[in-house]
């Protein structure tokens, strides 16, 4: 019995791979039931060895198919992992041009509304000061803090509009808004310089006529202010 241990390029189909060992099979049938003499048992290991043969060939065959298919996925993967770089580093870039904006975004809301707050002290400081003042009266607090008022927002503003990308990429207007807030530092210098704005004018006279409303003795004076008295029927 012979059996062909030659290598053969690599069957494509299951039932070539089966083949041989049906065949092997059928042979090792006629040493079943027998009693085995030292002929036989030659032959037993002619065949035990054509076996392992052709065992070895069908695992050469199934690491050389598998590795054609691993090649080509590992091809393919390569590829993909390219686009997959490209849409990784671009995701990157883009969380990180957001994360700037909305971080300068954070400060420049921060800073505004410590700016703010700074603003309402210090016009609750001078308010308090005015109300304070021998030159109002404790009936004309509210008119100390209008007149404040008037000089404190003495303001100019102007509108920085520009164009922010929103997160679903759909564009919107964003206005940015620079303030210029005045603050008195030096009240007597303050009216100095306004001393000719009508504005200005009228709440130094609403502030004396209140003063001297309040005065029992009507004998009030202030320096620059002059009362004119005139009647009228009640």
């Amino acid at each position: 019995m012979t059996h062909d241990n030659t290598t053969n390029n690599a069957p494509k189909n299951a039932s070539d791979y089966n083949a041989p060992f049906e065949a092997f099979e059928d042979d090792l049938e006629r040493f079943k039931d027998i009693e085995i003499n030292d002929g036989l048992a030659a032959e037993l290991n002619d065949l035990i060895k054509a076996i392992q043969s052709k065992a070895k060939e069908a695992n050469a065959d199934r690491v050389a198919l598998k590795k054609s298919f691993a090649d080509a996925a590992n091809e393919v993967q390569a590829k993909f992992n390219v686009v997959r770089d490209l849409a990784k580093g671009l995701e990157t870039s883009a969380k990180s041009i957001l994360t700037s904006y909305m971080v300068k975004r954070a400060e420049i809301e921060a800073e505004a509304r410590h700016k703010a707050e700074q603003e309402a002290a210090e016009k609750a400081r001078i308010a308090e000061k005015l109300a304070d003042d021998a030159f109002v009266g404790e009936s004309t607090a509210q008119d100390a803090e209008d007149a404040a008022k008037l000089v404190v927002l003495a303001t100019a503003r102007e509108e920085n509009a520009s164009r922010v990308g929103s997160a679903s990429g759909v564009a919107r207007t964003a206005s940015l808004r620079t303030y210029w807030d005045a603050v008195i530092s030096d009240p007597a210098k303050a009216a100095a310089a306004f001393m000719h704005d009508p504005a200005v004018q009228a709440v130094i006279i609403k502030q004396a006529e209140a003063a001297m409303r309040s005065d029992k003795s009507k004998s009030i004076t202030f320096d620059g202010v002059q009362f004119n008295t005139r009647q009228e029927v009640a």
